[in-house]
């Protein structure tokens, strides 16, 4: 195995999925937890030698780059960069806090300006490289009370699509995905509040997975998605694409 991958945020649903899948394209995988230890070594033990769980505050950017660091020392070079590290703020915005309007941004948002500052130059030498960053449907549009979360998940499409644009012609793709109501959790207290209402208004009349999520995330870092950068691809089901009428 000779090829490196890092993910940010691996002990989540989706992100424990995408560890496994990125470990069966035989990758050596590094990926960050905080709190999850007891998921993060589960999925160490279940994958000896090819997962590499770091305990890592995304949010203070040293400890990203000693993170990066790592992986370049002991591979040699990173060849994915999985972005999908993310927290909600569910507060009114007339009680949202200024640390947790902060807290959330710095998780969902300057995580990925730390990780990619330190991984681009890395593929630039290297003149290849994907980098994949989770978004989310509340991305492209807004729900209240999630003023913060809202923003930013429409500004790491913004980032990603720009970032895309410069550093494409050094082989580096940067593509966004952005998950629906996925069936994680993460999303227990929203389907518990809304998830019929919500499930009305998806074409498909299901809720998503993580595999759904990992089985793009395995395609954009195909060679098969070699002419794809600068997207943001909904894994929804629909949800919001359709005018819901019978």
């Amino acid at each position: 195995m000779n090829k490196a991958a890092v993910v940010i945020g691996g002990s989540g649903a989706i992100g424990s999925e995408i560890c496994k899948r990125l470990v069966g394209e035989d990758y050596q995988t590094y990926f960050t937890y905080l709190k999850n230890k007891d998921t993060a070594i589960a999925l160490e033990q279940a994958f000896p030698g090819y997962l590499h769980g770091i305990p890592c505050n995304i949010r203070n950017h040293e400890e990203v780059e000693l993170l990066i660091d790592r992986v370049k020392k002991e591979c040699g070079r990173v060849d994915v960069l999985i972005n999908c590290a993310g927290i909600s703020g569910e507060s009114l915005f007339v009680n949202k806090s200024i640390d947790e309007w902060t807290t959330v941004l710095e998780t969902n948002l300057f995580s990925i300006f730390y990780s990619c500052r330190a991984v681009v130059p890395i593929m630039l030498e290297q003149y290849e490289g994907v980098i994949i960053n989770v978004s989310s449907i509340l991305g492209t549009f807004g729900i209240p009370g999630m003023e913060d979360y809202c923003a930013s998940k429409s500004a790491m499409i913004g980032f990603t699509q720009s970032l895309a644009s410069e550093v494409a012609r050094f082989g580096i793709r940067v593509n966004c995905i952005s998950p629906g109501m996925i069936d994680t959790q993460m999303s227990k207290g929203a389907q518990k509040q809304i998830g019929k209402s919500v499930k009305k208004l998806i074409p498909c009349k299901e809720f998503g997975s993580a595999e759904n999520v990992a089985d793009l995330m395995g395609f954009l870092i195909s060679e098969k998605a070699s002419y794809i950068t600068g997207e943001n691809i909904l894994v929804g089901g629909g949800l919001g694409r359709t005018l819901p009428v019978s």
